[in-house]
């Protein structure tokens, strides 16, 4: 949930420097958004090597006959 707080902060702080801010702030904004976007996309491509992990250990038990 720290997490959340965390990112509403950064999109908090980078829309008041694009819209009072000067071009220094609005390229640290610029940063501080990609960074979010890096580390939300690392989150989905863990969660989806998870899910793939997940999927071949169902087939597998599916195929000793673990699941019905």
């Amino acid at each position: 949930m720290i997490d959340v707080f965390r990112d509403v902060d950064v999109l908090k702080n980078a829309i008041i420097a694009f819209n009072e801010g000067a071009s220094d702030e609005k390229r640290m904004a610029i940063n501080s958004l990609t960074k979010l976007v890096e580390e939300k996309e690392t989150l989905i491509k863990d969660y989806e090597a998870w899910v793939d992990e997940q999927a071949k250990i169902y087939e597998d038990g599916k195929s000793e006959g673990q699941y019905v």
